[in-house]
């Protein structure tokens, strides 16, 4: 199952684990409300984002981890038809854990590289 804009969980003990991802904010239509929508309140939630910088809008939603990997430890990835270049290495939060206030935020070094048409 793709996870985008949409959550499941897993359930153990009576205790849920959620998780939720969404569309690529970059490139995509990213909507955490659509995503989050089913999350009873106090429930772990862990939601998978591909830009680490979309913690910054994820911090005020209770969301207790985001898991990232947009880094791609300082690549270049060049658009030719769309004509941009994005230096990864210029995230505001690459490679690494840190703690957003109550959100737990890692950022993955990535595995690989897509290609936009």
């Amino acid at each position: 199952m793709v996870l985008r804009n949409h959550a499941l969980h897993v359930e153990r003990a009576g205790a849920r684990l959620w998780i939720a991802g969404v569309d690529d904010v970059l490139e995509g239509k990213p909507q955490l409300d659509e995503a989050l929508r089913t999350i009873a309140p106090g429930d772990a939630t862990v939601l998978l984002a591909h830009e680490p910088d979309f913690a910054d809008t994820v911090r005020r939603y209770p969301v207790d981890v985001q898991l990232s990997g947009h880094s791609m430890e300082g690549r270049f990835e060049c658009r030719l038809l769309a004509r941009r270049c994005y230096r990864y290495s210029d995230a505001k939060y690459p490679c690494g854990l840190r703690q957003l206030g109550s959100l737990s935020l890692y950022t993955n070094r990535g595995l690989g590289t897509v290609c936009y048409r």
